[in-house]
């Protein structure tokens, strides 16, 4: 199993009932974790997480739409709990090429595993949630549920 699926679901496993817009509340609070809003003039920037001396901070673009910004947080806590050690800066945009590096793939699927968990995800499809209802109930947009679908390989 991969490290960042791991690390999310050992996350998971602390706060099984929470629905995931309150454990990342839970998250950023219990490591100090500041969340800054911008409304940043462009849709390319969505995040970033960066270290302040000791404390860091997640800034999110509140141009970006509800769903998205859950993801990008998420992402960002990846980052966090995945890459800290390794830079002090990490820049979240929406293009392709953002996701071709190693660091930003492993943030990804910390995101997609900490906000739709594989074992919920096949839960949902065994009782034939139609898509929209899911992503509703895991509070993510249903591009970012075809992709975790495609990605489990449980796209209908």
């Amino acid at each position: 199993m991969h490290p960042a699926v791991q690390a999310a679901q050992l996350i998971r496993e602390r706060y099984p009932q929470d629905k995931a817009s309150t454990l990342i509340g839970i998250l950023l609070k219990e490591h100090h974790i500041t969340l800054d809003l911008w409304p940043v003039k462009t849709d390319k920037f969505a995040g970033c997480l960066w270290r302040n001396g000791d404390e860091w901070t997640i800034v999110l673009n509140t141009r970006q739409s509800s769903q998205r910004r859950l993801f990008t947080v998420a992402h960002e806590l990846g980052h966090y709990f995945l890459h800290r050690q390794l830079q002090n800066q990490f820049t979240c945009n929406n293009s392709s090429a953002a996701c071709s590096t190693t660091l930003e793939r492993e943030a990804n699927a910390f995101a997609a595993e900490l906000l739709m968990p594989a074992h919920q995800i096949h839960q949902y499809v065994q009782h034939h949630y139609h898509p929209s209802r899911t992503a509703n109930l895991l509070g993510v947009s249903e591009e970012a549920l075809k992709y975790r679908l495609q990605h489990l390989r449980l796209e209908r």
